[in-house]
């Protein structure tokens, strides 16, 4: 999984956000969102409008 990520930059952020919601224990409490992840989440987010333009 990890090859295929490494030339796009949204399919590593989207990666970098999932494996951080599995470990991240506010995380997977009630489905939360932590500081972090919300970091990641809207990295991923700024990347997949940018790749619309």
């Amino acid at each position: 999984m990890y090859a295929e990520s490494e030339s796009d930059p949204i399919a590593r952020a989207r990666e970098s956000l999932e494996t951080h919601r599995a470990v991240c224990k506010p995380c997977r409490a009630e489905g939360r969102m932590c500081p972090a992840a919300k970091f990641l989440s809207r990295t991923h987010n700024d990347l997949v409008r940018a790749m619309r333009r």
